[in-house]
């Protein structure tokens, strides 16, 4: 995490030798504060936003690799790949389903509703566009799918490719 508010606060409270503590609103030890405080903060979203999306894209290659584990199929043909890509697609429609049954009538859809909608329509428009996963096409490509210990570092050892829907 970033150094810079205890690194400036410990260099003002130096410099001030003892004194009360106090650091006058206008001076230029305040905007050196109010700095390093935004500083950290820019950083801290950064890093949350990057861990996100790292989340997701990893939430994403976790399912395919079940799948494969699960089967134990060396290659997946064309028809195969777009199978799976479209029930990773719609995985949440039974949830979105019973969510849509229990709202009442004339109510607003629920954030998670929102959510599973907005992800859903997302994804099916990446889908049609070229949705992002690793090739399974490929059998020594699979091999190392299969074998892949789960963490991000090693992640770009496995060749992806992007899949579009053609209907």
């Amino acid at each position: 995490m970033p150094k810079a508010l205890p690194k400036v606060s410990k260099q003002i409270k130096e410099k001030q030798d003892g004194k009360n503590g106090y650091v006058h609103p206008g001076s230029r030890d305040h905007r050196r504060l109010n700095w390093a405080t935004h500083r950290e903060d820019r950083i801290r979203k950064v890093h949350s936003e990057k861990r996100r999306i790292r989340n997701a894209k990893l939430s994403r290659v976790y399912f395919f690799q079940d799948y494969l584990k699960e089967r134990q199929l060396p290659v997946l043909t064309e028809a195969q790949i777009k199978e799976l890509i479209h029930s990773y697609v719609h995985r949440d429609d039974e949830e979105r389903e019973r969510l849509l049954k229990e709202r009442r009538p004339g109510r607003p859809p629920s954030s998670k509703e929102d959510q599973l909608k907005m992800r859903f329509e997302k994804e099916d428009d990446e889908f049609r566009t070229g949705f992002w996963m690793p090739d399974l096409s490929d059998p020594d490509n699979v091999q190392k799918f299969v074998a892949w210990d789960g963490t991000h570092g090693s992640l770009p050892l496995v060749k992806f490719t992007r899949i579009t829907n053609d209907q």
